[in-house]
């Protein structure tokens, strides 16, 4: 029997097998470690691949609209908001539900106070999925926001983009910049409004 099992292990070991068995661990360890070596460079290069650049600033996404004519809201809730050539508009996508939405509020809400008076306008938009009127007006409640906040009408289709929260910035009716709004640094939307010299 010992015999037999110390042929069995010599085998095991001439076509490249280990003796014993490897554990589920090992056998994942196996197969994701080459796996990482092998996504985590393609990813970033994926990435840097989707980061254009449209008129000297950086725009998120290849298959971003090059001009919006209106924003396509199907209701406001609160405010009103329009989308004119030489305007600035900061468009935010969220979800009642979404935690990380509601983490966001109080930063949406200091873009607009800060940069509203220079010119951006700020607009909070719902698609309302699994939500109803009555949760978005507590939402708007809650959070204190003085943003328009409205109900998608398709606004998010011709922007793009997947998640919430997601933003746009739309300065002269082009996206300029898209992703999450927590990368919206003052610097960064200071840079996005300046005029190109």
């Amino acid at each position: 029997m010992v015999m037999a099992a110390a042929v069995l292990v010599r085998r095991h070991r001439a076509i490249g097998l280990r003796w014993p068995m490897p554990t589920l661990r090992e056998r994942l360890a196996d197969f994701f470690i080459p796996l990482a070596v092998i996504a985590v460079p393609v990813a970033l290069v994926a990435g840097v691949i989707l980061v254009t650049v449209t008129a000297g600033r950086p725009t998120w996404g290849l298959f971003a609209p090059t001009r919006l004519q209106a924003l396509d809201v199907a209701a406001f809730y609160q405010g009103q908001a329009t989308l004119e050539p030489d305007e600035a508009v900061l468009v935010v996508f969220f979800e009642t539900w979404c935690g990380p939405c509601r983490a966001e509020a109080p930063h949406v809400q200091r873009l607009a106070d800060t940069f509203g008076p220079k010119g951006l306008e700020v607009v909070a938009v719902t698609a309302q999925s699994g939500s109803s009127e009555a949760d978005v007006r507590r939402w708007i409640r809650s959070t204190g926001w003085t943003v328009p906040v409205a109900r998608d009408g398709g606004l998010r289709r011709q922007i793009g983009g997947s998640g919430v929260p997601y933003a746009a910035v739309i300065v002269d009716q082009r996206v300029v910049w898209q992703g999450h709004p927590g990368l919206l640094s003052d610097r960064l939307v200071a840079s996005l409004l300046t005029p190109e010299a």
